[in-house]
């Protein structure tokens, strides 16, 4: 890749990860809904279109098969929950 293509993909991941740390942050605050998503087809790609999804849901208990297996990044770490 050029230089200018490793630029943008390092500035597409930090903001993936921005949108991850606030996304977190929202539902356990509670300040945003545990739902959400938005999709668009952009043009590019070997096919001429490609798709762009992000999807924020609950997950069902019985449900395993998630692409990334990585812990979240942000932890409770203590509950103030009864002094509100």
């Amino acid at each position: 890749m050029s230089d200018g293509a490793n630029i943008r993909r390092e500035r597409i991941e930090r903001l993936l990860r921005e949108l991850e740390y606030e996304v977190t942050r929202g539902i356990m605050e509670r300040e945003i809904e545990p739902e959400m998503g938005w999709s668009k087809i952009l043009p590019g790609g070997p096919t001429g279109t490609v798709i762009a999804e992000f999807r924020v849901r609950p997950r069902r208990s019985n449900e395993f098969s998630f692409d990334d297996r990585q812990e979240p990044r942000l932890r409770v770490v203590s509950d103030d929950s009864g002094s509100k």
